[in-house]
């Protein structure tokens, strides 16, 4: 599978887990995941539940997601799971309104 083109890009995203709620900011994003910035240590394979966006630009988004790898002591980088279809598109078109970076 072709591999997402992400975004460094500073939101403010809730993180469920289970009946835990944590606070956190985003690295990057993509249409297929993101990079969180957490001092909370999860596990590799955790599902977690996301609230993020940015009024007006990207309306609020609720998508589960499970994390796929970890940066130790900087943060967790989940895959999207389970995303309705209006919530990825808002997705797209809001990572397609941000200025082209330079990787």
């Amino acid at each position: 599978p072709t591999r997402a083109s992400r975004v460094s890009i500073t939101l403010g995203v809730v993180i469920q887990e289970a009946a835990s709620y944590y606070y956190a900011e985003t690295g990057d994003l993509s249409e297929a995941g993101v990079f969180l910035h957490t001092k909370k240590t999860f596990s590799v394979g955790t599902e977690v539940h996301l609230v993020l966006g940015r009024p007006p630009a990207l309306r609020k988004i609720d998508v589960d997601g499970v994390v796929r790898w970890l940066r130790n002591g900087d943060g967790i980088g989940i895959e999207f799971e389970r995303v309705a279809p209006e919530d990825r598109a808002a997705i797209k078109a809001f990572l397609s309104s941000l200025p082209e970076q330079s990787s």
